[in-house]
C-alpha cells in the first residue's frame, strides 16, 4: 500500500523543497498543502522551472534527490476514479476510464487520506521507484455512489481483459535505433495484471 519509508522521506522532501520554491510572498493560503498544491500547478504550467529550481536548491547546498526529481519529471496531475484498496495497493482509473493503475501511497493509504474509497478525486501521480505513488495531495474529492462503484468495477474488469490495467510503470527506453528514434520493449505480462 505504501512505499519504502526512506523512500517517501526522501521523495517528500524533494517535492516540498520544488513545490514550495515557486510560491512567494503574495501568495495567501490557508494551509500547507495549498500552497505545495499551488506549487505544484506551477511546476506544471512552467516545464523548465524543475530545471532551474533543482539548480537554484543545488547551489544553496539544498539539492533534491535524483531519484525524486526524475519522479517529479512523470509528474500527471489529474482526476482520477480511486475506486478502491488492495491489500497490496490502491486502484485507480483515469477520468477517461481508459487505463487503470496500481498506485501506491507514500506514507499512508489513500484511503486513510480521505477517510474511505470510492471517489472521484484529483492528485499528482509520479512513477517513482517503480512504482506509481499518489503525490498525497488531494482534492476536489467526489464520492461515488454504490451503483455507480458496480460499474466501475465492471469498467475495471474490462481494462484487465484489454490488458490496460499497469501495475508497473512501463520500462524505461533500452536502445536507440539508427533511426534516432527510441524503441519501447513491450512490458511483460509480469508487469501487467
Amino acid at each position: 500500500m505504501i512505499i519504502d519509508s526512506e523512500k517517501a522521506r526522501q521523495f517528500t522532501n524533494s517535492y516540498m523543497g520544488v513545490t514550495l520554491a515557486l510560491i512567494d510572498q503574495n501568495d495567501h493560503l490557508d494551509d500547507h498543502l495549498s500552497l505545495i498544491a499551488l506549487g505544484r500547478q506551477r511546476l506544471l504550467a512552467d516545464p523548465k522551472a524543475l530545471a532551474e529550481i533543482v539548480k537554484r536548491r543545488t547551489r544553496e547546498g539544498l539539492a533534491p534527490d535524483p531519484d525524486a526529481v526524475e519522479a517529479i519529471r512523470t509528474l500527471r496531475l489529474g482526476n482520477w476514479v480511486y475506486l478502491r484498496d488492495t491489500n497490496a495497493y490502491s486502484i485507480f482509473l483515469d477520468a477517461d476510464l481508459e487505463a487503470a493503475y496500481a498506485v501506491y501511497g507514500l506514507t499512508q493509504r489513500v484511503s486513510d487520506l480521505i477517510g474511505d474509497s470510492g471517489a472521484v478525486i484529483e492528485c499528482g501521480l509520479v512513477e517513482y521507484d517503480g512504482k506509481f505513488v499518489c503525490d498525497g495531495i488531494i482534492s476536489m474529492l467526489v464520492w461515488l455512489g454504490s451503483s455507480y462503484r458496480r460499474e466501475l468495477n465492471e469498467e475495471l474488469a474490462r481494462l484487465r481483459r484489454e490488458g490496460r490495467f499497469f501495475r508497473f510503470p512501463e520500462p524505461p527506453i533500452v536502445s536507440v535505433p539508427p533511426s534516432g528514434r527510441a524503441a519501447r520493449r513491450k512490458a511483460p505480462a509480469s508487469r501487467r495484471a
